[in-house]
């Protein structure tokens, strides 16, 4: 399988010391565009997050909700189906959209497995064009078919 690392941004503070508070503000208006009146919804930054389980719940929960805390306008969760009811229930701010069901991805039929997998991929996929960032794995388990789905969603 393929190791794949989107873009990371590192910005140097210029400053020779250890960065301080007021440089880590400073980084942080270059990096965060101001908020505006004339700014429609999505406009500051559209995010999703392809995580979480029927035993993992709140690790994709508490990634969305970062990231609207830091200012994103919206926020979907790519899910099993077996967690967005769990996960739905502790904020109607966040977009809950399952794009599988784990207890497929157990069936002993492969093509079946497969079709389940192809589902997953395309279920994210429908939405990758609309998102300016996609978090990959908070809670999304061991599961080595949903690791797959995963593995597809960016190859």
């Amino acid at each position: 399988m393929r190791r794949l690392l989107g873009p990371v941004l590192c910005y140097s503070t210029g400053v020779a010391m250890a960065p301080t508070w007021t440089d880590a503000a400073r980084v942080a208006r270059t990096l965060v565009p101001p908020l505006s009146h004339a700014a429609h919804k999505g406009q500051m930054g559209r995010i999703a997050v392809l995580g979480g389980s029927l035993e993992y719940t709140g690790a994709p929960y508490y990634a969305a909700a970062a990231t609207l805390k830091v200012g994103a306008d919206l926020a979907w969760v790519f899910t099993a189906a077996e967690a967005a009811t769990p996960i739905k229930s502790y904020s109607p701010e966040l977009i809950v959209i399952p794009v599988y069901e784990a207890a497929r991805f157990a069936s002993a039929d492969a093509a079946a497995r497969e079709a389940e997998v192809a589902r997953f991929v395309e279920g994210v996929r429908a939405w990758l064009a609309r998102l300016h960032a996609l978090v990959i794995g908070p809670g999304l388990g061991r599961d080595a078919a949903a690791h797959e789905g995963a593995a597809r969603v960016v190859a």
